[in-house]
């Protein structure tokens, strides 16, 4: 009996890693998505942008009636890949739309677009032991535009550098290169530089797991998400 009960406490069950979170889920058209935080940006990008924000899809998602332009094309072009219910895409500026001042008419599907260069926006969660450490998976698809690059702990881990990589959804596998308590994801995007101004944006869908003794779990990740919670509040203060 006393073995029986050994095992089963030594059984592992497979939890969430809290923080590793898709762009974007759940949330409104303009809205922030706090699970991400833009840690550096081209010169252009106002001081006060810590996070993206999910970009319109729509007509009319701002009161107006222009077309959404990267999800849509006037000229027949290549546009971003369709938001789903488990992604969408983000961003530094919500609205991207035809604009008079880039000598285009409204609904010609041109865009003003946001500075030329690198962003990075990071994803921080935590592994709690070697358990955790041993068995971390992060999995999933991203797509940039133009191109983007995934790191864990400031080593690449994949990259996407055509310039229309945002045309699909690329899979990534996360399965080394962790350390126990806090890791950081980061999605570099770069946008490349365009006549009439280039939207940047990108998107990722994925799923993160670690296991742990199964009459812990409960424990470990509540305290996962307490030192998540912890460690936001200290990067917004």
């Amino acid at each position: 009996m006393l073995l029986v009960a050994a095992h089963v406490f030594a059984t592992p069950a497979l939890v969430p890693i809290p923080g590793i979170v898709s762009t974007g889920v759940g949330l409104s058209q303009g809205a922030i998505d706090v699970n991400y935080l833009l840690i550096s940006a081209p010169s252009g990008v106002p001081a006060n942008v810590l996070h993206p924000v999910v970009i319109c899809q729509t007509v009319g998602c701002d009161g107006g009636t222009i077309p959404a332009f990267p999800f849509w094309s006037e000229g027949g072009g290549p546009v971003w890949a369709a938001d789903n219910a488990l992604s969408q895409w983000v961003g530094v500026k919500a609205i991207q739309y035809g604009d008079v001042s880039a000598n285009a008419g409204p609904g010609t599907g041109i865009t003003v677009g946001d500075p030329t260069g690198w962003y990075d926006f990071q994803v921080t969660f935590v592994l709690p032991n070697q358990q955790a450490l041993d068995t971390a998976h992060i999995s999933g698809l991203f797509s940039a535009d133009n191109e983007g690059e995934i790191w864990l702990n400031s080593t690449g881990i994949t990259g996407c550098y055509s310039p229309y990589c945002f045309q699909d959804m690329h899979p990534f596998n996360v399965t080394t290169g962790f350390v126990i308590g806090v890791n950081h994801l980061d999605f570099r995007i770069y946008n490349v530089n365009q006549a009439l101004g280039n939207p940047m944006g990108f998107r990722v869908q994925m799923q993160g797991t670690y296991e742990v003794p199964e009459p812990a779990t409960a424990a470990l990740w509540l305290a996962g998400l307490a030192t998540l919670a912890f460690l936001r509040r200290r990067k917004a203060s």
